[in-house]
């Protein structure tokens, strides 16, 4: 499939290469139509929401973390075909839907300060998509990782979606953003984890 360069929202991310700021990508509205157009995408090319093989627990009942929600678009998708589960987003900018499922809960939290929100082996299943360009290398290495296992139970899984990133029609501004991205691809495609 060919993408046409006018199909392809146009991101604003290279001011982030030379200002001073840390987050990598604002969370405007192109950015929430964006994810919840990758969300689309990756449940079609998926056939599913998730890869991990938690569908008998989640029928159960089981708590979930939807880790850089955005605007809780798979949270809530997700609430309503597991309707014993509960469902929590977790984001640095309330984006979240004014209305939202019984099962689902979002709080804005800004990880890189303070620690995820929740106590130790809290979660049967988290959940991360589309969030490689939110931090650097070192920050997922040594802040965001560490926070999901801490509040993951054993048994548990941890699942990371991210696409593998190759960019077309390249500009001038096109080397930084790659030097950038290589340092993120040690997450690749899919990862999910089982802990004991």
């Amino acid at each position: 499939m060919k993408l046409l360069k006018s199909t392809i929202p146009k991101l604003s991310i290279f001011h982030i290469f030379r200002s001073s700021t840390k987050r990598l990508l604002n969370l405007d509205e192109l950015e929430i139509d964006r994810l919840q157009y990758s969300h689309d995408v990756y449940r079609t090319i998926f056939d599913g929401n998730f890869s991990s093989p938690v569908t008998e627990c989640l029928q159960k009942g089981a708590k979930v973390l939807d880790f850089r929600c955005g605007p809780g678009t798979w949270a809530c998708e997700m609430s309503s075909d597991f309707k014993n589960s509960i469902f929590y987003g977790v984001e640095s900018i309330s984006c979240f839907p004014l209305q939202k499922p019984l099962n689902v809960e979002f709080i804005k939290s800004k990880t890189l300060n303070d620690k995820i929100p929740f106590e130790n082996n809290f979660f049967d299943f988290i959940f991360v998509h589309s969030a490689i360009l939110w931090y650097s290398s070192s920050q997922w290495k040594e802040i965001i990782i560490p926070e999901l296992i801490r509040i993951l139970k054993p048994g548990g899984y941890l699942e990371i979606m991210e696409a593998e990133i190759k960019l077309y029609g390249e500009g001038p501004e096109t080397p930084i953003l790659t030097k950038h991205i290589e340092k993120c691809m040690y997450i690749n495609i899919i990862f999910f984890f089982f802990f004991d």
